[in-house]
């Protein structure tokens, strides 16, 4: 009786990640570019974005553009009076696995947990262990790393793309839902 349970709620679960990864069409999906190309001029590095775009209309919170300063490599998911979220830069190690340093503001008053529950790279389902807690009025950057192991187990060599499904709890006086959505991020 115990296995029957147990795998019916296996498939439940399988349905749910299905679904859950599968988009919903509510304008809660985004794709940001955070491709970036090195000049070398004599001892100085400059680092150049290319373009960053909104695949889907109605979303808020997400920079559809980049400006020309120093911190031109960022790409911003995130920015309401809340909380801030940007990728700050990504790399394919062959030892650490894929790694996107991610920025993480809490603008509240009260503690935000920011977590990945479900996220592919390439269209192959492979999640990170990410869940971090943000002090109030506090900020970190933070690495989201997907393991050199689940890249060579799902024969990915080289990222394309990252899909991810970022919720962000504050847990204040009352617990409150402050955003689940879905970026797609091209590196």
């Amino acid at each position: 009786m115990k296995k029957r349970i147990a795998v019916l709620l296996l498939v439940v679960l399988c349905f749910g990640m299905l679904f859950g990864c599968s988009g919903t069409g509510d304008g809660s999906e985004t794709t940001v570019n955070t491709e970036t190309s090195i000049q070398t001029t004599g001892d100085l590095v400059t680092e150049t974005a290319g373009n960053t775009e909104n695949t889907t209309e109605n979303t808020t919170g997400v920079t559809t553009g980049i400006n020309g300063s120093e911190d031109s490599a960022k790409q911003t998911l995130v920015d309401n009076p809340e909380v801030a979220v940007k990728i700050m830069d990504c790399a394919t190690d062959a030892n650490n696995g894929f790694i996107m340093n991610t920025y993480l503001e809490n603008k509240t008053d009260s503690p935000v947990v920011f977590k990945v529950t479900a996220s592919a790279l390439n269209g192959k389902d492979m999640h990170p262990a990410f869940t971090h807690e943000v002090n109030p009025g506090d900020s970190i950057t933070t690495p989201m790393v997907w393991s050199a192991d689940k890249l060579a187990e799902r024969q990915v060599t080289d990222v394309e793309e990252v899909k991810i499904e970022l919720q962000i709890v504050s847990y204040g006086a009352e617990i409150k839902e402050i955003s689940t959505d879905i970026y797609t991020i091209i590196p």
